[in-house]
């Protein structure tokens, strides 16, 4: 009962009704997301402090994630450009002329932007190592790919129409970056070239199926399978869950089966769980412990000491 510990007594009855006295130096700090758990005692035993994501906004988390890059100064300094050029607006433009397929709350997206950043566009990657590399040729690379990450995070979740709207916005907002064929989303960056080009560079124009795959093995490459293969290889790679979102028989599970492939199998184990309204919490979990060993009271490890993607199919 944590009402007797927020008491001037200071008393923590456990379940097994033993009780602890704090020390009076001891204070106790709850953060929490909302008060719909808390009882009318719990919220009168403690000073509330509400803070309203309308008052401080995404920056703080910006400001926060670019001081890491405190000794990449000219790093720091364009990408903190770009957040302040971008951001704002692509979010208003988003929130009051499209429609999200699945509601992404803004600071939530600027996350994802900044997580995709870490992962394609640290600044050890913006920088040529192999050529004298100008100021205004970096400023450029660094654009490049923040417009990147910035369309497959703040634009991801806009339906189909709402992604027509979104290029039109984003060419005017940063002219001269993309070419005039297809639209924003078509689009990676070179470093080689530090330009925009189509995804379609990246298929392979000799590919042909080997006959004797069944029908259900044969995995066609298109721009849309080369490009959802890197941002979900790229966002694994780095640790970052993800979640891929669209209507039935569009490609989701064969999508994750490709990338998981992928994975390097020296450091990667990948465990597939197939869910239905059937699957309860106890057997997702009877499953991954099943793959997993214990090493001490409670940690527990994937077999093999790697590091192990569980694909959720159907979650």
């Amino acid at each position: 009962n944590m009402n007797s510990v927020m008491d001037d007594n200071k008393v923590l009855t456990l379940i097994n009704s033993e009780r602890i006295t704090l020390a009076v130096q001891v204070s106790l700090l709850f953060e929490v997301e909302d008060l719909s758990q808390a009882s009318p005692a719990t919220v009168s035993r403690c000073g509330i402090i509400f803070n309203d994501y309308k008052d401080f906004g995404w920056r703080p988390y910006v400001d926060s994630w670019l001081d890491q890059f405190s000794t990449h100064p000219p790093y720091r300094s364009s990408m903190d450009k770009y957040f302040s050029s971008f951001v704002k607006p692509g979010l208003e433009f988003r929130r009051n002329k499209t429609v999200q397929t699945v509601q992404v709350h803004e600071i939530c997206s600027v996350m994802s932007l900044c997580k995709l950043l870490s992962c394609v566009a640290a600044p050890a990657k913006c920088v040529n190592p192999r050529a004298d590399q100008t100021e205004e040729a970096y400023s450029l690379i660094t654009k490049l790919w923040f417009l990147f990450c910035f369309v497959w995070s703040i634009g991801a979740p806009i339906n189909e129409s709402g992604r027509e709207l979104f290029n039109k916005w984003l060419r005017q907002a940063a002219p001269r970056v993309y070419p005039d064929k297809d639209t924003v989303y078509e689009y990676y960056v070179s470093v080689k070239s530090r330009a925009m080009h189509h995804w379609e560079q990246q298929l392979d124009h000799k590919w042909t199926y080997s006959v004797d795959s069944p029908f259900y093995k044969i995995f066609v490459p298109t721009v849309d399978t080369v490009r959802n293969e890197f941002l979900i290889s790229t966002s694994l790679n780095a640790g970052y869950p993800v979640v891929i979102v669209g209507p039935i028989g569009t490609g989701k599970t064969s999508a994750a089966i490709q990338a998981l492939t992928k994975l390097d199998s020296t450091k990667y184990s990948t465990l597939t769980l197939n869910m239905s309204s059937k699957t309860s919490s106890n057997m997702v979990q009877d499953k991954i412990e099943s793959r997993v060993e214990k090493r001490t009271k409670t940690t527990y490890v994937p077999l093999g000491g790697n590091k192990m993607v569980t694909f959720m199919d159907d979650f």
